[in-house]
């Protein structure tokens, strides 16, 4: 801000703070910041990525869309020019325009990129065993590129979603890989969340010793990464008051894109085991109503079996038969031997 106030004409202070109001999931600021960086730049790619990216955690697709066209005529073949391309078929649930830009990667070093988006569209509609085929592909293509610290990251990506999936044995093996590839701060971050809500708590907490060792300043780490890991074990430990405090205390950072959806879907859990049903059906539809918010976490379908669960501990037996059916459609492509699959099914048929 200071930067910005001494140099009125530069756009990298408005650029950059439109990216960080972004991580921190204030998008009103981080449009403003992102068109001020537009009118003082109007060429800059980055600038107008930037504004893109505020418009769709507005949930102002239009305006999103039409934002992505013009960043693309400035520079029309890089991965940026033709992610949100992909971004907004998915959302339509266009196959076709998603296989185009698949297709336009291919043999490029951009596939990995693009092999790795697919992954999460997968894992999104529940289809794990191909979502795991096109994680690794990726995770292969970032390691012949050298990109290790890539490579990390689409392991932890593959760990993170078996956390949601609730297959903690692969999900701790992943995270093991993806330190064993990169020791960075993203994945000891991410390695320590999946290792806390497994229930491995020495390893989640001598990877946060180590964090906060390293980054004792760092904002991220102290004020976001170091509540989630202690609310995830004291969930496993069974101390959901405590988890619910812990929690509270980074909810300011909810649905920015450092922690996406992960910790309302978290406190959404954590009130159905507390059996305080109108809670966590209230956590469930906030994100449900914000689908462009993290949009290709699993956590949007599951945020619908959630949801019917906390309307049949209050007694609405109609809604609840809705929303679970809201989640089959949504899922009716899912591996049929997912664990949570399975259990839903076993749910839905008690309803009746």
């Amino acid at each position: 801000q200071t930067w910005a106030r001494l140099y009125p004409n530069d756009f990298i202070p408005h650029n950059n703070l439109s990216l960080n109001y972004k991580l921190i999931g204030r998008y009103e600021d981080a449009m403003k910041e992102g068109l001020e960086a537009v009118r003082l730049s109007p060429n800059n790619t980055s600038a107008r990525d930037n504004l893109t990216a505020s418009f769709v955690g507005l949930g102002r697709a239009d305006e999103a869309e039409q934002m992505a066209k013009e960043s693309e005529k400035i520079n029309p073949d890089t991965y940026s020019a033709h992610l949100p391309k992909y971004f907004f078929a998915f959302k339509r649930r266009d196959q076709a325009g998603m296989d185009r830009v698949l297709e336009w990667a291919k043999g490029r070093p951009e596939e990995a990129e693009f092999t790795s988006v697919a992954a999460f569209t997968a894992v999104y509609f529940g289809k794990w065993k191909q979502a795991e085929e096109l994680q690794r592909r990726s995770v292969e293509m970032f390691k012949a590129q050298g990109r290790k610290e890539n490579s990390a990251q689409g392991l932890m990506a593959l760990a993170g979603n078996l956390v949601y999936l609730e297959k903690c044995s692969d999900a701790k093996e992943y995270a093991k890989a993806a330190l064993s590839a990169f020791r960075g701060q993203v994945t000891m971050a991410g390695a320590a969340q999946v290792f806390a809500a497994c229930g491995d708590e020495s390893q989640a907490q001598s990877l946060l010793d180590e964090l906060l060792k390293l980054y004792p300043k760092n904002t991220v780490v102290t004020a976001i990464v170091a509540p989630i890991v202690r609310a995830e074990l004291e969930m496993v430990r069974g101390n959901y008051e405590q988890a619910l405090q812990l929690l509270e205390s980074c909810r300011a950072y909810d649905f920015g894109q450092l922690t996406g959806v992960s910790n309302p879907y978290s406190r959404a859990n954590l009130f159905l085991k507390l059996r305080r049903g109108n809670e966590a059906a209230a956590e469930f539809k906030g994100i449900i109503d914000k689908p462009y918010i993290d949009a290709s976490s699993p956590a949007h379908a599951l945020s619908r079996l959630g949801l019917a669960r906390a309307l049949v501990m209050n007694g609405d037996t109609a809604g609840a038969r809705t929303a679970y059916q809201d989640f089959f459609a949504l899922w009716k492509d899912a591996d049929p031997d997912l664990p949570i699959v399975v259990q839903a099914k076993k749910e839905y048929e008690q309803l009746k």
